[in-house]
């Protein structure tokens, strides 16, 4: 999200931006849990890399390591293959006309670099970091392997896969109850946004599936597993009760107040945070939708930077201006100052109020900013603007200097030094700090209805739960696609549904 803002608004006549990431799309994460079930398709939520902003150099690769003091950073270079090469093999094959041929001829991926680990070296001036984080599932037994996560497309496309597998597999005639039981017992972890919107998509597939599975329907069950005390504690209290009620009107058991201990292939052992005795829920896939932890570059960055920059989580610590904090900068062979900025759910941001006009953070009064596409998003247009204002990154606070001097036709020249006037005249020589503007959160818990809280800084302006929120939610939703096209093809995709239901075929 947030390296996304950045590309649609940083000017490219005053910089070159490479960007590198494994993936070569954006992906609408919160539609993710939508697209699990088949509500909308893959395609419908993400846009091409290339397609945000054309004049932005793009590298699909992952950064594996660097060095702040050169200024560059490793890239493994994603194994492409270059296509499909018919390969003739030896052996018998039935010809048309039935009888035996000497050759049979396949298709085969063919790389000539396949099987090679390609690195480059990238230098920079300005490394913006904003690769996210991964889903933290590591520190209970058996999570890693066996549970299914919700944060990339390929995770979404694997859950619907292993979702329709599992109805398949309990139609099976030497399938005993017990067994159909289990299998169509899905058990979300984590009672966020995330794993409250797939519980909702859930109930609404399980519903439709009746259709098509009518002896299997009401064997079908969801379960909702919350450490907290409440589902969804981003949301006011009166809402977080409306979530509980709406999920188990439509038969999700939600647990609340319990950990889980462990995973295995066929059920997960949970406990209560207040008791001592252990539970088994038998089940066919587990969803791991609880916590974040940072990807190996991060580790690996901060390793090589100042204590100043590791936040209590092993984030990325940045001041207002989301510099990553370096400490004292003084000598020559110090990391410069400004040379590393951080922003996403990778960037541990103070609240503007916790920090004074240095940036020195007041540690009683931090507390940082969520990690939501919303925070990200403002994150990374306020960077780009930061960088296309030109300001002295390497200062505190980051001040104006004169216009860039560019390369490029009298119009864009012209522009240029105009927009640097602007900014002096509207007071703006020294940066203004990243201040977030909360305009409230949602989410969808199924049956066509959703939590809406609207807010506006600190002013809470709207409280809506049932068809009202759902209304509000699909509006939203609709107006913060990337572009026009995934607009259109959401809507079609919300409209297909409803007539025809569900496409349950896979590939």
């Amino acid at each position: 999200w947030a390296a996304h803002a950045l590309m649609k608004v940083i000017d490219t006549t005053l910089f070159r931006v490479l960007v590198v990431s494994p993936r070569n799309h954006f992906i609408f994460t919160p539609m993710l849990a939508a697209s699990s079930v088949g509500t909308v398709e893959y395609r419908s939520i993400t846009e091409p890399a290339r397609l945000s902003n054309p004049l932005v150099q793009y590298v699909e690769g992952v950064a594996v390591a660097s060095d702040p003091f050169r200024q560059t950073i490793d890239v493994e270079l994603a194994p492409l293959l270059a296509g499909l090469r018919p390969v003739v093999e030896a052996g018998l094959s039935s010809g048309h006309d039935g009888h035996a041929e000497d050759e049979t001829v396949t298709l085969r991926p063919y790389n000539p670099r396949q099987g090679k680990r390609e690195l480059v070296r990238i230098k920079y001036d300005t490394l913006v970091v904003a690769c996210g984080q991964e889903v933290s599932a590591s520190r209970v037994p058996g999570a890693e392997e066996r549970c299914f996560k919700l944060k990339e497309v390929d995770d979404a496309r694997r859950l619907r896969r292993a979702i329709g597998e599992a109805y398949d597999l309990a139609s099976r005639p030497d399938m005993d109850t017990a067994e159909q039981f289990r299998l169509l017992h899905f058990v979300i972890v984590g009672g966020g946004p995330t794993g409250v919107e797939l519980a909702g998509e859930l109930t609404d597939f399980i519903r439709e599936s009746a259709r098509l599975y009518p002896f299997l329907a009401p064997l079908a069950r969801v379960t909702v597993v919350q450490g907290a005390q409440e589902l969804l504690m981003q949301f006011d209290e009166s809402l977080r009760g409306e979530a509980k009620k709406g999920l188990e009107k439509r038969g999700v058991r939600v647990r609340t107040n319990v950990r889980v201990e462990r995973v295995e292939d066929d059920h997960i052992v949970i406990r209560s945070k207040d008791g001592d005795d252990s539970e088994i829920l038998p089940c066919g896939l587990t969803v791991w939708c609880a916590g974040n932890t940072p990807v190996p570059f991060v580790s690996q960055l901060l390793d090589s930077l100042p204590p100043s920059a590791r936040s209590p989580d092993a984030r990325l610590a940045v001041d207002p201006w989301l510099r990553v904090r370096l400490g004292d900068v003084t000598g020559p062979e110090d990391i410069k100052q400004g040379s590393i900025l951080a922003m996403g759910d990778v960037a541990f941001v103070c609240d503007e109020d916790a920090t004074d006009d240095a940036g020195i953070v007041d540690g009683a009064l931090c507390e940082p900013l969520p990690q939501t596409a919303q925070v990200a998003a403002q994150e990374g247009a306020y960077v780009a603007r930061l960088l296309n204002r030109d300001y002295d990154l390497s200062s505190t606070p980051p001040a104006l200097g004169p216009p860039k001097e560019i390369v490029a036709d009298a119009v864009t020249e012209f522009w240029n030094r105009a927009a640097n006037v602007w900014v002096r005249v509207r007071g703006l020589q020294n940066a203004p700090k990243f201040s977030f503007l909360n305009l409230g959160i949602l989410a969808a818990i199924g049956g066509g209805e959703a939590l809406a809280q609207v807010e506006l800084g600190d002013q809470k302006i709207l409280k809506q739960a049932g068809s009202a929120g759902f209304l509000l939610w699909r509006s939203v939703y609709i107006v913060k696609q990337v572009a026009i096209r995934n607009r259109v093809l959401v809507t079609f995709d919300w409209i297909k549904t409803a007539i025809f239901g569900r496409d349950l075929t896979r590939f």
